[in-house]
């Protein structure tokens, strides 16, 4: 007596689309780790690694099992354009819950610095108070950080800003870490991004009202917020940097009248910057110019810290410590912004 192993016999939802959505699945989970992207469960996946790793020819047709997938409700498929590569691609979405399995996705090991290495390993020894509310992103970490630390840990492509489980944990949340068994505070910088502009348009134009301002201590969220009769400080953050980011526009002499910095940020952002990785689309040279600006400013910072052998994680331009360490941390922060800013205000919560 024979027995058929060709897997393709089997009917329903077998072992292999089980592992294949369980990869989707973890893939999305991954993802989280950007703020935002958890609205946006859908991801771009390697065909060529898809039959390769599970619906393996001549046994599996990619197209037919996806298809089987999408039609019995396990799965959502949509094209998006990518630029970078001039045409459509596929993205996947799970319909149903799945088991996380950081296994099945391959994360390359980066070669590290030691101040990369000392950041990693804080990281590693991040936890919640207990009883705290979570998020399954962060319940994922918890659960397999020790085993997979290199699915938590990427500096991205853009700028080299650093994401990480806790980059996109909410701020609420974020009160309740513990690091190295202690509470923390968080340490952050007021306008980091508008005193990063104000000073490149200094050196770029010299007088300009921006910089004044910057230089002035005046809270521009405030006064965005004022202008557009927005109703709270965080909503006229949003609307200053939904205006600073999008394409050359005269939105911002609402607030600022005619004045030649607004000249400068609209041409930058109509220049072809090779260095840019998404030179593609030149409105996002101002963003990739500002969040780089700051990464180098924060890997002082970062340098500082780990030669004085103080723990702390980082959040963009924030840097979370433990509450022993608070002073020491505020001092040396000090010391680097000095160098950057005129007038800058360290929040400390």
């Amino acid at each position: 007596m024979t027995t058929n192993t060709n897997p393709k016999k089997a009917e329903g939802i077998n072992e292999v689309h089980e592992r294949f959505l369980s990869y989707v699945y973890t893939m999305s989970l991954l993802k989280t780790r950007l703020r935002g992207y958890d609205e946006d469960s859908f991801v771009r996946i390697n065909q060529k690694e898809v039959e390769a790793r599970f619906f393996i020819w001549p046994f599996y047709t990619r197209f037919n099992e996806i298809r089987k997938l999408i039609k019995e409700g396990y799965l959502q498929k949509e094209q998006r354009y990518i630029p970078e590569i001039g045409r459509k691609v596929d993205y996947y979405k799970c319909l149903r819950p799945c088991a996380p399995d950081p296994s099945l996705v391959i994360v390359e090991e980066p070669v590290l610095g030691e101040t990369q290495k000392f950041m990693l390993n804080c990281l590693l020894n991040t936890s919640l108070k207990e009883g705290s509310k979570s998020t399954a992103y962060f319940d994922f970490f918890l659960k397999y950080k020790s085993d997979f630390p290199f699915h938590f840990f990427k500096f991205d492509g853009f700028s080299g800003r650093l994401h990480t489980p806790v980059t996109s944990l909410p701020g609420q949340i974020r009160k309740n870490l513990l690091l190295f068994e202690e509470p923390v505070v968080s340490l952050d910088v007021n306008q980091m991004q508008p005193q990063i502009l104000g000073k490149i348009l200094k050196d770029n134009l010299r007088r300009n009202n921006f910089s004044i301002y910057m230089d002035g201590g005046v809270d521009i969220y405030k006064m965005i917020a004022g202008k557009y009769k927005l109703h709270s400080r965080e909503a006229g953050k949003k609307r200053f940097f939904e205006i600073l980011y999008s394409r050359p526009n005269q939105d911002l002499l609402t607030v600022f009248g005619y004045s030649n910095w607004i000249d400068w940020v609209n041409n930058f952002k109509r220049k072809r910057i090779k260095a840019n990785p998404h030179a593609h689309k030149p409105h996002s040279n101002l963003a990739w110019l500002l969040q780089r600006k700051e990464v180098e400013i924060m890997k002082s910072v970062w340098i500082a810290l780990r030669c004085a052998g103080i723990p702390f994680l980082t959040v963009h331009d924030e840097i979370i410590c433990k509450e022993s360490d608070k002073k020491a941390v505020s001092e040396i922060f000090s010391e680097i912004l000095k160098e950057n800013f005129v007038n800058y205000r360290i929040k400390i919560s």
